[in-house]
């Protein structure tokens, strides 16, 4: 959740992996972003430094993803989303799927060893980043 993010200010959001039982990087995932629209308007997205990524809003509150990167990904955001608060967000507001991760070694399917921060939370660290 967004605590203290008042309607119409901008502020980021980082879905983050974590791993759970895997060693090593990982080389691909996908996954959805689920959110309430009124609640939340989705302004950009962007990748970490090393990873090819593509983004698609096919319909209100529903944000697809997909990031590939031939090095591995360690210890970085899949994904972070800069957001305009329609209305104060809440935790109940936001739900991450993850379909697939692979592994960049053997490319192993790791999708059940990794978990999603399931409900997104913005501290006082990435609010503010701007405004459009």
């Amino acid at each position: 959740y967004m605590p203290g993010l008042t309607a119409g200010e901008v502020s980021e959001i980082r879905v983050l992996l974590l791993d759970v039982e895997i060693e090593g990087a990982i080389a691909a995932y996908q996954g959805e972003l689920h959110y309430d629209a009124e609640a939340l308007e989705v302004l950009d997205a962007r990748f970490a430094d090393g990873v090819l990524g593509a983004w698609a809003i096919p319909e209100k509150g529903r944000l697809r993803f997909a990031g590939a990167a031939l090095e591995g990904i360690e210890d970085a955001p899949a994904l972070v989303l800069q957001v305009r608060a329609v209305r104060p967000p809440m935790a109940s507001d936001f739900r991450v799927v993850l379909e697939e991760i692979t592994a960049a070694e053997g490319f192993a399917d790791l999708t059940s060893k990794v978990v999603t921060e399931q409900q997104p939370v913005v501290t006082s660290r990435f609010r503010n980043v701007g405004t459009r």
